[in-house]
């Protein structure tokens, strides 16, 4: 045992050494190249994408319960460029996770509920296609498949990095703006299509995701201020199967970001954030709050080759439609327990390690303290919630090589 604990050691400095991270986790484990490479025209490639994946939710608190994500996701597509700005990707996306035997078809996913299509496979698997056009030199437009998930750079409250995990690959429309001084994602994913007398309702979201810059990023003091939207409708006119033929919500926060870039071997970067939120519903009758508003400062500082993050998120019947269950005002999935006005301090450690262009891994910790709060039961009685700490825990493996098979040009 004495014997194995130095080379241990040894092999942890070798690995943390190594590295050459000078990137967020997040952002090199899940985003996506959405660049048109100038000199790519007439090439015929084989591009293999490969998430591997293990998240443990140790959940408490009530808001919602914890579980394991242990997985991984593929997607080879054949993508060609016939032109320099333009790009058409094609192939199928896959994710399965380890030991299942069956894989419970759904189509959307919100905090109420999963809505089944009541089909089984044994993985999940969809067809890809993307094309991507670049309509100047500051916009792109995309059709099909389009770069979702982490690549809106969504609030935490407003998404969170484990629907890259559960959902298919966001298909639809999406335009992309990039300028000194703005950027601009705004996109439709279409998650639901429904043929008459299908027994689930068509659904689809439309988002937006904006900043406003004030200077390069790349100035010692960069200061920004983002504009997110998130706008959710289930329903249609063939839709035969509810009641409430018609929901509509939405998600909003704007706020400020300050990033101190230091330029030091040791402490990169640090970020000092302030956010407001709002949540509504305009159509339906599911939610228990029609409207709420929540609040969330943040400080982030990159040290060495890691990423630490202190916020605290204050709210008042705010409903987070597609972020951490934290963050929002009731249980998922919703079965009448909803807490009032309620805090939550956040932790966040992570750490990356790129092996080459194509080959990286990264883990991170995620801490989610509960404040005491007062905790309302679905027949009306009120109880106090003691104070909880729930921890996310994930390690990922990503694989990302590309192969050229045939240069036209040539």
């Amino acid at each position: 045992m004495k014997s194995i604990l130095p080379k241990l050691l040894q092999l942890a400095m070798f690995l943390l050494l190594a590295s050459d991270a000078t990137a967020q986790m997040i952002e090199c484990i899940f985003d996506e190249d959405r660049t048109l490479a100038p000199d790519g025209q007439g090439e015929l490639r084989l591009d293999v994408e490969n998430l591997d994946f293990l998240r443990d939710n140790e959940y408490a608190g009530g808001r919602t319960d914890g579980y394991t994500l242990p997985g991984f996701m593929l997607r080879p597509t054949l993508s060609w460029q016939p032109l320099d700005r333009l790009k058409v990707e094609a192939g199928f996306n896959m994710t399965a996770y380890w030991g299942a035997t069956s894989y419970h078809e759904v189509y959307f996913k919100d905090p109420l509920r999963y809505m089944p299509t009541g089909e089984k496979h044994r993985v999940n698997m969809t067809p890809f296609l993307r094309v991507h056009a670049k309509l100047s030199p500051a916009v792109d437009l995309v059709i099909g498949n389009i770069y979702g998930g982490v690549a809106h750079r969504l609030p935490e409250p407003l998404y969170d990095e484990e629907n890259m995990m559960t959902g298919r690959p966001e298909a639809g429309i999406q335009l992309l703006t990039a300028t000194r001084h703005f950027d601009l994602d705004a996109w439709v994913n279409w998650e639901s299509f429904i043929f008459r007398n299908d027994n689930h309702q068509e659904a689809f979201t439309f988002g937006v995701s904006a900043r406003a810059k004030v200077n390069d990023e790349g100035s010692r003091v960069h200061a920004f201020f983002p504009v997110s939207l998130i706008y959710m409708h289930r329903g249609g006119e063939i839709d035969t199967i509810s009641a409430d033929r018609v929901q509509t919500w939405m998600n909003v926060s704007v706020g400020g970001q300050i990033d101190f870039n230091l330029r030091h071997k040791t402490v990169r970067r640090v970020s000092l954030s302030l956010n407001g939120f709002y949540s509504g519903e305009s159509k339906g009758d599911l939610f228990p709050f029609k409207r709420g508003a929540a609040a969330y400062a943040l400080a982030e500082a990159e040290i060495w080759r890691f990423k630490l993050g202190l916020g605290h998120w204050v709210g008042h019947n705010f409903i987070t439609l597609m972020g951490n269950p934290h963050f929002g005002s009731i249980s998922v999935p919703y079965d009448g327990q909803r807490f009032d006005d309620p805090q939550v301090t956040t932790f966040n450690l992570e750490y990356f390690q790129a092996f080459g262009k194509c080959y990286s891994w990264g883990a991170n910790l995620k801490a989610y303290y509960l404040h005491d709060c007062h905790k309302i039961e679905a027949d009306g009685s009120r109880d106090q919630s003691s104070g909880a700490m729930s921890i996310a825990a994930a390690v990922y493996f990503r694989l990302s090589p590309s192969f050229l098979l045939k240069d036209f040009k040539k």
